[in-house]
């Protein structure tokens, strides 16, 4: 199942095509990937961490939770 899911979110993943540089003086690499991809990544990561180490099942929810804590803070919902 994780194989399948893992699978899943690499082949939804946007095209490298799509890389490029910000207009602004940092030229940051910009990627951009859907909210909901970013979401799923997050919730098949800590499915995965949940039944291989429960017992850092905090510790990771809260890393794993970063992503989209960020996501939110720059772009709105």
């Amino acid at each position: 199942m994780n194989a399948v899911l893992g699978i899943g979110l690499v082949a939804t993943l946007g095209s490298y095509k799509l890389i490029h540089k910000s207009s602004d003086h940092d030229q940051c690499m910009i990627w951009p990937i859907e909210r909901l991809w970013v979401v799923a990544y997050s919730a098949w990561n800590l499915a995965f961490v949940s039944r291989m180490y429960p017992g850092h099942y905090s510790d990771h929810f809260v890393i794993l939770g970063i992503p989209i804590i960020f996501m939110i803070w720059c772009n709105g919902l």
